[in-house]
């Protein structure tokens, strides 16, 4: 039962929704809510570790997508990074900006 508390609501709402105890937009439910559809569900009261794997899926899951966002986010920025010195570069010319010394 502990499990719960280690996602976010998102995570709840999807479990609830593999459950069959929810809707496909859970967001007008509380969190208290959440966990007391999944927690009395026939599936949790047969097999408690079945459903808890499947919540630690759904966690990984979103985790894995966030870390995916940051790294994209991340390229993005170092990109356009670039493109700005490029940009200063062109502009300004090479024989204007001071050398960087090189390690």
């Amino acid at each position: 039962m502990s499990f719960l508390g280690k996602g976010k609501k998102a995570d709840l709402i999807k479990l609830a929704i593999e459950l069959g105890e929810c809707e496909s937009n859970g967001e007008e439910l509380k969190i208290i809510k959440l966990r007391t559809k999944i927690l009395t569900n026939d599936d949790y009261k047969e097999d408690p570790e079945f459903v808890k794997c499947i919540f630690e899926g759904i966690v990984s899951n979103r985790i894995d997508e966030e870390n995916k966002q940051k790294e994209q986010t991340l390229r993005e920025f170092e990109l356009q990074k670039i493109r700005l010195q490029n940009e200063t570069q062109r502009v300004v010319g090479p024989q204007t900006l001071p050398q960087q010394k090189l390690n």
